[in-house]
């Protein structure tokens, strides 16, 4: 015989259980541990943006400090306190009063007290009244103030009509279109070769002149004029 079911009290009901009769956990089981996890993360996260913002207000007031220090040592930087001022593939222009232009150019410049400027492998360009001359050396110093400039070492110089002479030293007057030297030269044209013992070329370059003792062998059209 079956026993009658007691109905004294209430049924509760028992536990889920899946198709295999294991008991399955209840909804608000199923996520409680990985809740706790992300919440404790978060306190964590918290508590330490809590300790920087506490650190970065402690030592903002050091950091305003050296950044002013450094602001200030730079600008009180002055000109004597630069070794040297230094250009690569330096370039000056200008133009004489007739406003024909004149370019002086360098591999390096290094400026130098009183306006003036070391060149490395200068070179010097002038446009005359009716062809250019060009004028380089291994150094040289250029006067801005005065627009002259100063070649040495291995002078060397060319006229469009095919002339040119060498020698070490030379100084241009780069407005004016003048060079002079003082130490012995030589060089050769249409006309033939020629050496002494300093040159002249004046009336914007117009004009070579050869100074102290010196020697002229023609061979071109001039040699045989005076055949």
């Amino acid at each position: 015989m079956m026993a009658a079911a007691d109905h004294g009290g209430p049924v509760r009901p028992g536990p889920l259980r899946a198709a295999d009769g294991a008991p399955r956990p209840r909804r608000g089981q199923r996520h409680g541990s990985g809740y706790s996890r992300f919440v404790r993360l978060m306190k964590v996260g918290l508590m330490g943006i809590a300790v920087l913002l506490v650190v970065l207000v402690a030592i903002w007031p050091q950091l305003q400090t050296v950044e002013e220090e450094f602001r200030v040592k730079f600008a009180s930087l002055k000109g004597a306190s630069v070794d040297q001022i230094e250009m690569i593939n330096a370039r000056y222009f200008g133009t004489d009063e007739k406003n024909r232009p004149y370019a002086v150019t360098a591999a390096r410049a290094v400026e130098l007290p009183e306006d003036r400027v070391q060149l490395d492998n200068p070179k010097a360009d002038m446009t005359l009244e009716d062809g250019w001359v060009m004028l380089n050396g291994d150094t040289g110093i250029y006067d801005k103030t005065g627009k002259t400039l100063l070649l040495t070492g291995n002078v060397n110089v060319f006229q469009d009509e095919g002339n040119e002479f060498h020698t070490s030293t030379a100084t241009i007057d780069v407005e004016a279109g003048d060079a002079t030297g003082d130490e012995p030269v030589q060089g050769a044209g249409s006309f033939g070769w020629f050496t002494g013992e300093g040159f002249e070329l004046t009336d914007k370059g117009k004009r070579f002149k050869v100074t102290g003792k010196s020697k002229l062998v023609l061979t071109g059209v001039e040699a045989q004029e005076g055949r």
